[in-house]
């Protein structure tokens, strides 16, 4: 018999930012997510903002809400954090999990960037990349790359029929994605910066391009035995994103139950990690008694939730393949306000 005791169920829903939460234009009715947010409190419900932003930016699209919404899984599951009021900072939020890139890694990725490695197909990504980091309170741009960046900058509004705002730098543009960002410089990655990145964001301005680099990344990057450390993915507009192998979405709620206070049997798993396998399915995914999870998106990058969730729900404006992998595809969009709707059955009973 296992000794681990359930208490009162807990409903945890999970939803993506981008593209599900926020309108096309970033826009997002926070007093209607504050009410229903609330409503659901009551019958122990937890929203939880689950996103591949960084801590700041996913911080910012929330709002006033933030507090409402009292967790936040952002990098992709890099980093998990809770709203607490009494922390020492100016945006009340305090990190429970952070998963690092491993420094070796890091350098090793570093190496390959500023030009040595094997590049057999003929690419030097070095060549070809702007190079963004994320710490868990921090972004940085290399400033070795700032003149990839600025084409890269050139080539989003071309590729949108829009005309590069006047006066706005590489720095102005990546700050609309990572804000607060500023320069650092590839030495001071080596020596400062190794220990505490959660995720590389690299840019280019070479679409076409994106597959020989990432092969590249990746043959410069897989250590003997075919061992690898770290993961690519590309993820729109020319951007690559560089994180630890085995994170998503999917392990972040993982580790939001295993690290936040919603669960005491999480909690008590967390104590006893030999009893971990007593609660995984037969994919190795963890099911907390007691805590019912229900996971909303509309990218590729939000299916490790879905595999982790009760209930998986797609967006009317998902992807074809996000669709096929959902429980429940909402019958509107984004910009429709769908998920709001349909937490606002939830809050009401209409659905369970």
């Amino acid at each position: 018999m296992n000794p681990l005791k359930t208490t009162n169920n807990q409903h945890l829903i999970a939803i993506d930012l981008d593209g599900t939460l926020l309108t096309d234009h970033k826009g997002l009715d926070t007093d209607r997510l504050i009410k229903v947010t609330e409503k659901l409190k009551h019958k122990n419900t937890h929203v939880i903002a689950c996103t591949g932003n960084t801590v700041e930016r996913a911080r910012l699209h929330l709002n006033e809400a933030w507090g409402a919404v009292e967790y936040m899984i952002c990098d992709n599951g890099g980093v998990v954090t809770a709203y607490n009021p009494n922390q020492e900072n100016n945006h009340n939020v305090r990190v429970l999990f952070k998963q690092t890139i491993n420094p070796e890694d890091v350098n090793r990725l570093a190496d390959t960037l500023t030009g040595k490695g094997n590049f057999s197909n003929g690419i030097t990504p070095g060549n070809h990349v702007a190079v963004i980091l994320n710490t868990d309170t921090h972004s940085y741009m290399v400033a070795e790359t700032q003149h990839i960046a600025e084409a890269a900058q050139k080539a989003y509004y071309t590729h949108k029929n829009q005309p590069t705002p006047e006066d706005e730098t590489p720095l102005d543009y990546f700050n609309n994605i990572y804000p607060g960002i500023t320069y650092t410089t590839w030495a001071d990655v080596r020596a400062h910066h190794a220990g505490t990145i959660t995720k590389f964001a690299l840019n280019t301005a070479e679409y076409d391009n994106i597959t020989p680099i990432v092969d590249t990344l990746i043959s410069n990057s897989t250590l003997p035995g075919g061992r690898t450390h770290v993961e690519f993915a590309p993820s729109g507009y020319g951007a690559i994103a560089v994180t630890p192998k085995n994170i998503n979405k999917g392990t972040g709620i993982r580790n939001l139950l295993l690290h936040s206070k919603i669960s005491t049997t999480a909690k008590q798993l967390k104590a006893n990690p030999n009893n971990l396998t007593s609660f995984m399915d037969e994919d190795g995914h963890i099911r907390i008694p007691g805590v019912t999870i229900t996971a909303i998106g509309d990218e590729y990058n939000d299916t490790p939730m879905f595999a982790y969730a009760d209930t998986a729900v797609a967006m009317g404006n998902a992807k074809d393949g996000v669709k096929e992998q959902a429980d429940i595809i909402l019958p509107g969009t984004n910009n429709d306000g769908a998920v709001l709707d349909y937490l606002e059955e939830l809050a009401s009973g209409t659905i369970y």
